[in-house]
């Protein structure tokens, strides 16, 4: 029961949070980036993935992955299936799989990125 509360905590402290990261690639591969270093918990990285606004957001989430690794050993975050399903003009949004699990439960969720072009450089603003 508290390994399913940890794991429904986290899920909704990802979805809760809007991440948001940058790239110098397509939106795609920003995406993958942004979440590679909240994966690492690399939070001095996140300026160059993140817009200014978005950074004390995403910090957070990267404490807060934190704190599940340290509170279950099992504890796990995956990203997958990245796929652009909007890009128009200065704006796109990335599709991707999430993937939360803590000893044997997991949980899936679909989730979206939704990214700007600043500079010529893909930042992602919201997860939803």
């Amino acid at each position: 029961m508290k390994r399913r509360l940890s794991l429904l905590l986290a899920l909704v402290l990802l979805l809760s949070l809007g991440l948001s990261a940058c790239g110098g690639a397509g939106p795609d591969q920003t995406a993958k980036d942004f979440i590679k270093i909240v994966k690492e918990g690399e939070a001095d990285k996140l300026k160059d993935v993140c817009t200014e606004s978005f950074a004390a957001e995403a910090s957070m989430m990267i404490a807060g992955i934190g704190m599940m690794k340290a509170a279950d050993e099992n504890f796990k975050f995956e990203a997958s299936d990245f796929k652009v399903e909007k890009e128009e003009g200065d704006s796109a949004v990335v599709k991707f799989t999430m993937t939360i699990s803590a000893g044997d439960e997991e949980d899936k969720e679909e989730s979206t990125m939704n990214l700007i072009k600043k500079d010529g450089k893909w930042l992602v603003e919201s997860v939803n």
